[in-house]
């Protein structure tokens, strides 16, 4: 995933969560960063969606946040 927010005072993070929410169709309030907050590798939590939930949505969206 590319992302166009700059990385100032957790725009970014806020983007990649927006992003994963619209696409989800899952509250951002569901949607947790648990690991890499300042970094550009990320670790995601998303309550109430298990791994093949989350894979078969994102195959099925574009991979590009603006």
């Amino acid at each position: 995933m590319r992302v166009n927010a700059r990385p100032v005072k957790g725009k970014a993070n806020r983007e990649i969560i927006k992003w994963l929410s619209k696409k989800l169709g899952t509250p951002g309030s569901q949607i947790r960063i648990v690991a890499g907050l300042t970094s550009s590798v990320k670790v995601i939590a998303i309550i109430g969606m298990n791994e093949t939930g989350f894979i078969e949505a994102i195959r099925q969206q574009e991979t590009v946040v603006s």
